[in-house]
């Protein structure tokens, strides 16, 4: 399976979306007519998320497959990759009484053992208690489709992929509907067409490339612009009646990702490279650095987002050397002693 520099490109768009509308948030305040704008640009950085999350996984899986018990050593290395830096990531908020984010202006509140239980675990979308740090929303949802990835795998190697995937989206829809509906709150069903796509655009990488690369670098910020300033979108991205238009764009942008040549420009590469290796760090570590900067110590607003973006990249490149590669080895290791058969000790034969 390829890497490749365009899905690079992918996940970077999607946490600077997200990185942007926390900044634009912080700057502008509730009181701001178009912070809708930048809250619907970080939430389809999100769904992005979920899209490139969900292809990555499925050609990992591929080069895997071959490898003894790779479901286990799947889940192995999935939970040494996520768990490790948002298990910092809540400690830190919890121990220094720090409020969930700080863009909100929300203040500190207490933590109870439950919901610190559950954001250690990545489960508060299961226990229904808050986040307490405001970006872990998306985490559970993604360490939810990691326990069914293999599954869809498995599910679409044979012939009828196209059936079986396109009954999964029919259900995951009637799903999200039903418990809507009874609960009035969108849930991990509302999110797994996004994991889907990531599925199908898998099932398209024999695709042979023929449109220029500046297409896709182009149309990934194009899109997420234009979506964003639509008024029924603006109005209703919190809500049910705007998913179909986000499940519409992943699935395109899925269904259309392989027919782009690779970016070879060499400083967008590098770029893209650099902003995805460490975008699991920005995405964690901006709320801190925004809270550093617009809350604890207030500057003019040109200096606070600079300073901002600076101790982003700061922690980010921190946390990445220190906490994620470090534990990413670790999981390696352990997953491949998983489903090992034990060399028998060699004994003299007397």
């Amino acid at each position: 399976m390829r890497t490749s520099t365009n899905l690079d490109i992918l996940r970077s768009t999607a946490v600077l979306a997200v990185f942007a509308a926390h900044v634009a948030h912080c700057l502008f305040g509730k009181g701001f007519a178009g912070l809708v704008f930048f809250e619907a640009i970080g939430r389809f950085g999100v769904v992005l998320f979920f899209l490139h999350t969900s292809l990555v996984l499925m050609m990992s899986m591929d080069r895997t497959a071959s490898e003894p018990a790779f479901v286990a050593r799947f889940y192995v290395r999935r939970a040494f990759r996520i768990y490790p830096l948002s298990i910092l990531a809540v400690a830190t908020v919890f121990v220094l009484h720090l409020p969930p984010d700080a863009w909100s202006r929300l203040h500190y509140f207490p933590i109870g053992a439950l919901q610190l239980i559950s954001n250690l675990l990545l489960i508060q979308n299961v226990t229904q208690t808050p986040p307490v740090l405001g970006v872990l929303w998306s985490l559970p949802l993604e360490v939810q489709m990691y326990a069914v990835l293999p599954f869809l795998f498995f599910m679409i190697r044979s012939g009828n992929w196209r059936v079986r995937l396109l009954l999964s989206l029919v259900a995951a829809v009637v799903s999200a509907g039903i418990v809507w509906k009874f609960t009035g709150k969108l849930n991990i069903f509302a999110f797994i067409p996004c994991f889907l796509a990531g599925v199908m655009a898998y099932k398209r990488l024999d695709r042979k490339p023929a449109l220029p690369a500046w297409i896709w670098v182009a149309l990934i910020p194009g899109l997420i612009i234009s979506i964003a300033a639509l008024p029924f979108y603006q109005k209703n991205f919190l809500l049910p009646v705007t998913l179909p238009l986000e499940w519409a764009v992943v699935w395109m942008l899925g269904f259309i990702w392989p027919l782009f040549r690779e970016v070879t420009w060499k400083p967008m590469v590098h770029a893209g490279e650099l902003i995805a290796k460490y975008s699991y760090g920005i995405y964690l570590a901006h709320t801190f650095a925004l809270y550093i900067c617009f809350v604890l110590y207030k500057n003019s607003p040109t200096i606070n987002v600079l300073l901002a973006t600076i101790i982003t990249m700061v922690l980010s490149v921190s946390a990445y050397h220190l906490v994620e590669k470090p534990f990413i080895a670790v999981g390696k290791r352990v997953a491949k002693h998983i489903g090992r058969k034990s060399e028998p000790r060699s004994g003299l034969i007397v």
